[in-house]
C-alpha cells in the first residue's frame, strides 16, 4: 500500500509540474492567435483606408480642376468682350473715315471738272471735319493675358497633405475594428502606413 501511495503522489506532482508550462503555452498560443487576427484586421483596414484616401484625393483634385476650367471659360468670355469693344470702336472710326473719304472723292471729282464757289465752302467744311478726326486707330490693338504662374504652381505643388496617427496602446492591445474605428473617426484621422506627414 505504501508503494502505491508513493507512486500516486509522484504522478500527481509530475502532472502538476508539466501542467503549468502547458497552460502558459496555451495562453501564449491564444495571445498570438488574437494578435495575428488583430494584425490581419489592421492590414485590411489600411487597404480600405488606402482606397478611401485615394477617392478623397481624386474628388478634391477633380473639384479644383473644375474650378480652374470654369476660370478658363470666364477668361475666354472676358477676352471676347474686350475684343468686341475694341472691334466696335475701330469699326465706328473706319465708318467715319470712309464717309469723309467719299466726301473728298466727290469734291476732287467736282473740282477737277468745274470751278464752283459753293464747292470751296464744302471743301472747308470737310477739311474742318478731317482736322477733328483722329487718323490713327482710336483703340489699342494689344490684348494681353497676365498670370502669376509662380504663385499658382506653388499653391498646386503644396496643396494637400497626408497624415497618420499613433493608436493608443490600450486600443492596440485589443485591436479590432469595433474599438479603433470610432477612435479614429472622432479625431478625423485616416491611418496610413507611414508615421511622418508627407506633402502630396
Amino acid at each position: 500500500g505504501t508503494v502505491s501511495r508513493m507512486s500516486t503522489s509522484q504522478d500527481q506532482s509530475g502532472c502538476s509540474s508539466t501542467r503549468e508550462p502547458l497552460l502558459r503555452c496555451c495562453d501564449a498560443r491564444r495571445d498570438l492567435e488574437l494578435a495575428i487576427g488583430g494584425v490581419l484586421r489592421a492590414e485590411q483596414q489600411i487597404k480600405d483606408n488606402l482606397q478611401e484616401v485615394k477617392a478623397q484625393i481624386h474628388s478634391c483634385i477633380s473639384r479644383h480642376l473644375e474650378c480652374l476650367r470654369s476660370r478658363e471659360v470666364w477668361l475666354y468670355e472676358q477676352v471676347d468682350l474686350l475684343y468686341q469693344l475694341k472691334e466696335e470702336t475701330l469699326q465706328q472710326q473706319t465708318q467715319q473715315l470712309y464717309w469723309l473719304l467719299g466726301q473728298f472723292n466727290c469734291l476732287i471729282h467736282q473740282l477737277e471738272c468745274t470751278q464752283n464757289k459753293d464747292l470751296a465752302n464744302q471743301v472747308s467744311v470737310c477739311l474742318e471735319r478731317l482736322g477733328n478726326l483722329t487718323l490713327k486707330p482710336e483703340d489699342s490693338t494689344v490684348l494681353l493675358f497676365e498670370a502669376d504662374t509662380t504663385a499658382l504652381r506653388q499653391a498646386i505643388t503644396t496643396f494637400g497633405s497626408l497624415k497618420t496617427v499613433q493608436i493608443p496602446e490600450h486600443l492596440i492591445a485589443h485591436a479590432n475594428s469595433s474599438n479603433i474605428g470610432p477612435f479614429l473617426e472622432k479625431r478625423g484621422y485616416i491611418p496610413l502606413p507611414e508615421q511622418k506627414s508627407a506633402s502630396s
